[in-house]
């Protein structure tokens, strides 16, 4: 049966005022001298910066949910503000989350109310909009056990990622390298192909993963991706068109490369760990050679065993760690690394916290992260929300170029607590939940005990899910089994039917017969994460 496909007025809205205003965003690209300029501006500005955004987004919006908050801890505009001004942007966002101000990922969605003692607010995501920004770019998270949150990302923000981009690339020496990106269609390779136009640095080549003519796949994909084009050929700096190359056959990929290489010039190509290994994979097959090709990596873990693979072919691999919610990176891969990912967070654009030993948070560990906007075109106004991360933070001097620039604190091993990551897309906890309680039974027997969710990542680098099925229930069809959990989480023709496609297509469903794994305390988790904490 056919998909219904539909297009609110908002997203129409919101297309025809990317089409238009494109032009003009692309004319006007980022220079060295204004990005470092900026660079150092924000950070000396930090906290006037800060105050300015929560004062007009937050207590001056009657519709945020924060200003509950607020009102709930007694704390007014003066007090927050004298906080911050005595003990700078971090120690007051660590007061806040000691006396209960934050959000769990469940909070942040909406998906449970807040409750701290007597006070109760269930969060519409819809109000954490930043209201001082503008529309430009829509996304939708969300997955098959919960609504979806739109986020929508104004082209100013998009130009604050691209002057750090600058920086970064000029630190590389990278204004001479030929761009490629490999990853899904959608906002955010959007939004990663406009940063780099923006810097400076022109991609030559979008391939994509998935093919957005794919039937059942919302028609916004390929319209996006088209008017995109069309708008960036009217102002002469024109956008390459997305060629659809899979994780199963990179030899194009590896062709491009190679072409570049006989040219004496240095390729540049932006994707996934896994589809890298992938890559990495398919270049011994063939017997090619990529050797000096610079690979940026970002969407999953970036584990030892994966960054050896990739680097087996002489190519030089940088790390980033990005999100969804703040539509772009988050941190930079240290240039001296001593962790496979370790980066330079850019506190110039988010604050980051950890609650520590000393601060209790119910299903938050001691280092989970907390973030906080500073910039006033955010997508989303956030304050010390969880995005299910955790990470081990630290402060030294690595003497890496990104250090000079003011990107001081470090970060290393992020990882997620709750959702799973596989091939650059993820699946929180409770969009699994259904699934394995409810779908898996029902079909194939059992109770939601006897199914059970783990990531593995095997030797040669690619991402794996077992699906371990309690021996108990007898013989089962292991395709029919396959293909129940696909169907069953890529329902829609959004994001989530995007990470069936993806996933069907890495093949990295494992059915096991297998006695579900139990945490120390004796629970049995949806999705067992145990090797995937943080050290």
């Amino acid at each position: 049966m056919a998909q219904p496909f539909s297009l609110s007025l908002e997203e129409i809205w919101i297309g025809l005022r990317f089409f238009s205003r494109l032009p003009f965003f692309l004319r006007h690209p980022v220079s060295h001298q204004e990005s470092i300029t900026t660079l150092q501006t924000r950070l000396y500005n930090r906290s006037e910066d800060f105050l300015k955004l929560i004062k007009k987004a937050v207590f001056e919006s009657a519709d945020s949910p924060y200003l509950s908050m607020f009102n709930w801890l007694g704390c007014e505009y003066s007090d927050f503000q004298d906080l911050v001004a005595k003990n700078g942007v971090e120690e007051a966002l660590l007061a806040l989350l000691q006396q209960g101000f934050y959000l769990t990922v469940d909070e942040f969605k909406g998906r449970i109310p807040l409750k701290r003692g007597n006070f109760s607010i269930l969060i519409d995501p819809s109000k954490l909009q930043n209201p001082l920004a503008s529309s430009y770019i829509m996304t939708q998270t969300g997955g098959s056990g919960g609504e979806r949150t739109p986020i929508t990302t104004d082209l100013a923000c998009i130009r604050d990622q691209a002057m750090n981009l600058k920086v970064l690339q000029e630190i590389h020496q990278g204004g001479a390298w030929k761009y490629a990106f490999w990853g899904v269609p959608g906002s955010s390779a959007m939004r990663i192909l406009l940063r780099f136009a923006l810097a400076g640095y022109l991609p030559l080549q979008w391939y994509t993963q998935v093919d957005p003519r794919t039937m059942g796949l919302h028609p916004r994909y390929l319209w996006s991706t088209r008017m995109m084009r069309w708008s960036s050929l009217l102002c002469g700096a024109p956008l390459p068109t997305p060629r659809y190359v899979p994780v199963t056959d990179s030899l194009p990929i590896i062709r491009w490369i190679e072409g570049i290489v006989r040219k004496g010039e240095v390729p540049y190509l932006f994707t996934f760990p896994s589809s890298a290994v992938c890559l990495a994979q398919a270049v011994h097959e063939h017997g090619a050679s990529i050797s000096g090709t610079h690979i940026q990596l970002t969407g999953e873990p970036c584990t030892k065993t994966r960054l050896d693979i990739i680097r087996s072919t002489g190519a030089k691999v940088f790390t980033q760690y990005g999100s969804v919610e703040t539509a772009g990176p988050l941190g930079f891969g240290c240039l001296f690394p001593y962790e496979p990912d370790h980066m330079h967070l850019l506190d110039d654009l988010q604050a980051f916290i950890q609650p520590g030993e000393s601060i209790q948070i119910p299903n938050v560990p001691s280092q989970g992260i907390f973030i906080s906007s500073l910039r006033k075109y955010a997508p989303l106004i956030l304050l010390n929300v969880s995005l299910g991360d955790q990470a081990v933070f630290t402060r030294r001097n690595c003497g890496c170029p990104l250090q000079k620039q003011g990107w001081t604190k470090h970060v290393h091993t992020i990882r997620s607590f709750e959702k799973l990551t596989c091939g650059g897309m993820a699946l929180l906890d409770k969009d699994i939940i259904p699934v394995l309680e409810e779908i898996l039974p029902a079909r194939f027997g059992g109770t939601l005990t006897d199914y059970q969710l783990l990531e593995e990542e095997g030797t040669t680098g690619n991402p794996s899910l077992k699906l371990l099925v309690h021996p108990r229930l007898g013989k089962l069809d292991s395709q029919a089994l396959t293909d129940v959990f696909f169907s069953s989480i890529g329902k829609g023709s959004g994001v989530e039917h995007m990470t069936e496609l993806l996933w069907r297509n890495l093949e990295i469903l494992d059915i096991v017969r297998e006695i579900p794994r139990s945490t120390d305390s004796g629970k049995i988790q949806h999705m067992h994460l145990e090797k995937r904490k943080a050290s």
